[in-house]
């Protein structure tokens, strides 16, 4: 959750990108932002789930991937 909707500065809730799409992505939610920039790749989509998965910290959007 952006952390101009409440959302904390934890790890839970920051955006796994670099500073240049942390910026560009603003207040949008991460995936919303990231599935229509030139910058998306199913593989590292895949990878990062994968990651969240075993840390088991955050809901996932399942919903979203293609």
């Amino acid at each position: 959750m952006p952390k101009k909707n409440g959302g904390h500065t934890s790890r839970a809730n920051l955006a796994p990108c670099c500073s240049l799409h942390n910026r560009q992505k603003g207040h949008s939610e991460l995936w919303s932002w990231w599935t229509n920039h030139d910058c998306w790749d199913l593989g590292r989509a895949i990878k990062l789930l994968s990651y969240l998965r075993r840390c088991d910290s955050i809901p996932l959007p399942d919903d979203k991937i293609p």
